[in-house]
């Protein structure tokens, strides 16, 4: 089992746990208000604490704050960052299972390059940077750029993983004075569906399911030694939060 250093982002964390902590309040109060009107109409003792009038306005107040609910999550961002924290939680599981001697940083932080990197492995077969991506349907490449249905991505992934090699590799260079081999890949963890195996599609960037993830890593030569990847470890565990 791998070793694995971090946290998740805690952005998509917040940003979920928003949503989350608005849908509890939501039951509890339908659960208040169930209550409310089996008392009033069945005769339960309740009728003669709460008047009438108290429920109504409980289940009026109830009903807006479905409505909102409703409307918040049908939000197209709210949808992302929930769909962003499952995505990287099922690939967080995945990477785990990679042998013992690999280590995976989690939710690694570049300094003033702006840049957040889902998951760093480390380990004898190289050093990866892992962009997870949680779409539905089809993936497709042409003409130097992966497809959505047939449609450019809203963000431009292929280059966001560029960059983030990119940072990786830079600061290293800072850090040791030598440029170290680095290989993106852009995962995909549910159902998306993509006929690449594991051919580098485009800039060199690995484009793959979650069931090819395992083998995409440790199905390489080794290029790293005990010491290379102690050495390598300690650098990056200054980029996660601890």
């Amino acid at each position: 089992m791998a070793k694995m250093v971090g946290r998740e982002n805690e952005y998509l964390w917040k940003k979920e746990s928003r949503y989350l902590d608005f849908e509890l309040l939501l039951i509890f109060i339908f659960v208040i208000a169930g209550a409310f009107y089996l008392g009033y109409y069945f005769g339960a003792h309740v009728q003669y604490v709460f008047s009438k009038s108290i429920i109504i306005a409980l289940s009026i107040g109830f009903l807006t704050l479905l409505l909102k609910a409703i409307l918040r999550l049908a939000d197209k961002k709210s949808l992302a960052y929930r769909a962003g924290r499952k995505g990287e939680n099922s690939i967080y599981f995945t990477l785990k299972t990679l042998p013992d001697n690999f280590t995976v940083f989690q939710n690694v932080i570049i300094p003033d390059k702006n840049e957040n990197i889902d998951f760093i492995v480390l380990g004898p077969t190289g050093l990866f940077t892992v962009e997870v991506k949680n779409y539905n349907g089809e993936i497709t490449f042409s003409k130097g750029a992966l497809l959505h249905n047939g449609k450019p991505f809203e963000k431009d992934i292929v280059h966001q993983s560029t960059r983030q090699w990119q940072a990786i590799n830079s600061y290293f260079k800072d850090k040791i004075g030598k440029d170290i081999f680095v290989q993106p890949i852009i995962v995909f963890s549910h159902n998306a569906k993509l006929h690449f195996g594991m051919k580098q599609v485009v800039k060199n960037i690995v484009v793959i399911q979650k069931e090819w993830l395992i083998r995409a890593i440790t199905e390489r030569a080794r290029i790293f030694i005990p010491e290379q990847i102690e050495n390598y470890s300690k650098i990056l565990s200054e980029l996660v939060a601890k």
